[in-house]
């Protein structure tokens, strides 16, 4: 099955520099900011950012979101902005996705209770085999979904929880 990636690959540092990469030539089938771009052996869509509908239907056919934002790549720690990803990880536990997550982007430093997310840690070299784990243990999975969903419900409405996770009230 192909990996979909949506509302990536800007003009950032990272992105640029992985497009210039042997690793993105071999693994990328498709991407929307570089049309040349395809791989017979590849399994990673590369959409770029795409209308608000597209993500939200990608969250209802997915059982899991990876969120790899809101970490210092050089120093990894959260960075002082970590906050404003707050929604990008809301929205798939909104729709019953299980969602994986830095540790360090989770309570204490944002509103989101880590029993509610599958943790990576900021300090581990290569999150591969992690993730990979996470997505073959379905029951690890289901049980993150259905405390996420459980700890939505219990905060109130979304509106009123991104109000008060994002304030700070």
């Amino acid at each position: 099955n192909p990996i979909r990636v949506y509302a990536c690959g800007g003009e950032g540092h990272e992105s640029n520099n992985f497009r210039k990469s042997a690793l993105y030539k071999r693994i990328v089938k498709s991407d929307a900011l570089n049309p040349d771009q395809k791989s017979a052996i590849g399994n990673l869509e590369v959409f770029g950012f795409v209308p608000m509908n597209v993500i939200l239907n990608a969250y209802k056919q997915t059982a899991t979101t990876i969120d790899l934002t809101g970490i210092s790549a050089t120093l990894r720690k959260p960075n002082s902005y970590t906050g404003n990803f707050q929604c990008a990880s809301i929205e798939p536990m909104c729709f019953g996705s299980a969602l994986i997550k830095f540790s360090s982007t989770v309570a204490p430093h944002n509103g989101i209770p880590k029993d509610a997310v599958l943790l990576l840690e900021p300090e581990v070299a290569d999150y591969a085999p992690i993730i990979n784990s996470y997505l073959k243990d379905g029951k690890a999975m289901d049980k993150a979904a259905k405390n996420a969903w459980d700890w939505i419900h219990s905060v109130g409405e979304p509106k009123s929880c991104f109000e008060r996770l994002l304030k700070g009230n």
